[in-house]
């Protein structure tokens, strides 16, 4: 299991949703661990909002290893991605973007590729996904923009663990997602007069996912504060018939 992410808090916030819940126990008869659950699902959900959402394809990039000008077994362009146990980014070569049994010719005018069987020289020529060469902004390279290597496949998981866990308060439990275990995990401790809950994300790249995000973190408890303490006033003026 992985180390899980800290984030540090402003401590008026944290006290300002402390209030809220015990608001919760006192206004409207909620038990302590249930005003617990819903600061914490206000939380997470607070906390997801701030995750960045990855974009759906990585952008074509030149070989950082400058020798492929020279030697042609090396792949000018490919993508950066997350590789070996510490996720670092590393430059994945896409080497070649023909298909076996075709045939490819450039169309200067319209400045796109286009393909078809080499076994049916009649057959229709087919356009191919295609994109610029950043080594070469003046040629369009063939098929390489719809390479595989260029899906980010985990993408919106750091939101998504967030938002799962925020749905698990109450049961606590470990969150599974986008084919990947134990992404964050839920822990009740404590008795029934002091009940504790633990919200621990496992993503190691949660820190990364939360910088320049489209709300500030640091924002997170003040926003689920603000949010629990509109509810309860909700619901007492509904209790006294003013809603």
């Amino acid at each position: 299991m992985s180390a899980g992410v800290t984030l540090d808090f402003p401590q008026r916030d944290v006290a300002r949703i402390f209030a809220q819940m015990e608001r919760s126990r006192r206004l409207l008869g909620k038990s302590i661990r249930d005003s617990i659950a819903w600061a914490g699902t206000l939380v997470c959900q607070s906390v997801g909002a701030s995750a960045r959402i990855a974009p759906k394809l990585r952008p074509i990039v030149e070989n950082p290893d400058q020798r492929w000008k020279t030697d042609r077994r090396r792949a000018p362009l490919g993508v950066m991605a997350p590789t070996g146990p510490d996720r670092k980014l590393a430059f994945r070569p896409i080497y070649r973007t023909g298909e076996f049994g075709r045939v490819r010719f450039f169309d200067k005018e319209t400045a796109s590729w286009f393909r078809r069987d080499a076994a049916n020289p009649r057959g229709k020529w087919e356009s191919m996904p295609s994109g610029p060469d950043p080594a070469n902004p003046e040629s369009v390279v063939p098929g390489i923009m719809a390479d595989k290597r260029r899906i980010i496949g985990r993408r919106g998981l750091a939101r998504a663990s967030w938002k799962l866990a925020a749905a698990r308060t109450r049961k606590g439990g470990m969150i599974f997602s986008h084919g990947v275990a134990d992404v964050s995990e839920l822990v009740w401790g404590g008795d029934d007069t002091n009940p504790e809950l633990t919200i621990t994300n496992h993503l190691r790249y949660m820190a990364k996912a939360l910088e320049g995000g489209p709300q500030r973190v640091t924002t997170a408890v003040e926003r689920a504060a603000r949010k629990m303490q509109n509810r309860i006033d909700d619901q007492l003026a509904k209790r006294m018939g003013l809603a």
